[in-house]
């Protein structure tokens, strides 16, 4: 259940400030989407080489543990019949990942305040 809870506010945390972001500068969603913009650089007629270096550098991702990793583990948690370890796991990296990350959004919302919230 806490696991649960905090997966819900890593999701809570990420919209508001997504919306404190927006209402600061209304061009944000758009500036963030060309921030993220990448250059495919795996996958079909790249090479085996490209493919492997694509793979181990998003390994990474792995401690993440968003929503396609969450999918991953309990899919092989249940494949080794090891679920209730996974969920242990997944419960302790939510409240690690959730209370972090909120506190680094509510850190960078406060850094870069530059209109009182208004009611």
């Amino acid at each position: 259940m806490i696991g649960i809870s905090f997966y819900g506010l890593r999701g809570y945390v990420k919209y508001i400030a997504l919306e404190i972001e927006t209402s600061l500068d209304p061009d944000y969603p758009a500036k963030l989407a060309q921030q993220r913009h990448r250059e495919p650089s795996a996958g079909l007629g790249f090479g085996a080489t490209a493919n492997v270096k694509w793979f181990f550098c998003e390994q990474p991702k792995i401690l993440d543990f968003d929503e396609g990793v969450f999918v991953f583990m309990l899919s092989a948690a249940l494949i080794l019949d090891q679920l209730t370890p996974m969920l242990w796991i997944f419960a302790a990296s939510q409240v690690f990942w959730g209370a972090q990350k909120a506190w680094r959004h509510g850190m960078n919302i406060d850094a870069n305040r530059k209109l009182s919230i208004q009611k």
